[in-house]
């Protein structure tokens, strides 16, 4: 497909590329939508295709997601922009800062518990060592700002009921047992803008992404068209312009073809 030899030649003009674990995720979502990977192959050999054409294709999109996220605008002034565009949804309750540690069993949380105790016990470097939360541990055990509907009752009936710097004892969660140590605290108020860059730019590149891909192609088939001396090869990119096609190589429903070099 024109398309994606365009996308190929500017990846590699930009050095731009995807790994193995990206396009196997974007495989899996693939798998997600046909509901098994048997369903996925069924589907991929009623439409002609193997797997590793359908490999093929992702890496193929995934390197047009990463090109075409250079157009998206997520600069200081949009950041902030977006900010009081949308200052409403970053309102906020009482919120406390702690970070905790999480145990399968009593007894190892009461023996971790304890070293707590001794002089230069270091919580974060413990919370990274032992705690079996795979979300936090990395971070030191840190759960960031939260409110006490945002975890389960007990963990946010502990978390509030301790003063900054405070260790609470062992308490039974749902996952187990777990003792937690408070940060800081907060009123109800605004998310400070300094603490939502990432969340914004996550939301900037969400909501216009689809845009942006369009974008991509466009350009870059208007580009090609203004550099192909070739006639017949000229006049399908004339083609693939004018359809306005979207690029989506990996979609497995039916939808109309965009215009291809195949003979």
């Amino acid at each position: 497909m024109i398309d994606t030899r365009l996308i190929a030649r500017a990846a590699q003009q930009q050095g731009v590329d995807v790994s193995e674990a990206e396009i196997e995720a974007k495989v899996e979502g693939g798998v997600a939508q046909m509901a098994s990977r048997h369903d996925l192959l069924k589907r991929l050999e009623a439409m002609g295709q193997t797997l590793d054409d359908y490999k093929a294709a992702a890496r193929a999109e995934l390197l047009l997601d990463k090109l075409a996220r250079a157009l998206i605008d997520t600069s200081e002034p949009q950041l902030r922009a977006y900010y009081e565009q949308h200052k409403e949804q970053f309102k906020h309750g009482p919120q406390v800062h702690a970070r905790w540690m999480l145990f399968e069993d009593q007894a190892s949380a009461e023996a971790v518990r304890g070293v707590l105790e001794e002089p230069g016990a270091d919580f974060a470097g413990l919370a990274t060592a032992v705690s079996s939360d795979s979300v936090t541990a990395d971070k030191g055990g840190d759960m960031g700002f939260f409110e006490a509907k945002d975890y389960a009752p007990a963990v946010g009936k502990v978390a509030f009921a301790l003063q900054p710097d405070q260790t609470s004892e062992v308490f039974e969660v749902p996952d187990g047992w777990a003792f937690l140590q408070a940060i800081e605290k907060r009123p109800a108020g605004v998310q400070p803008f300094s603490e939502t860059r990432e969340i914004l730019k996550a939301r900037i590149h969400a909501e216009t992404l689809d845009q942006a891909r369009q974008l991509w192609v466009n350009q870059a088939r208007e580009n090609a068209r203004l550099n192909i001396p070739d006639k017949r090869l000229r006049d399908r990119v004339e083609q693939l312009i004018a359809s306005n096609a979207p690029y989506q190589p990996t979609r497995l429903l039916d939808i109309p073809a965009a215009p291809t070099l195949s003979k």
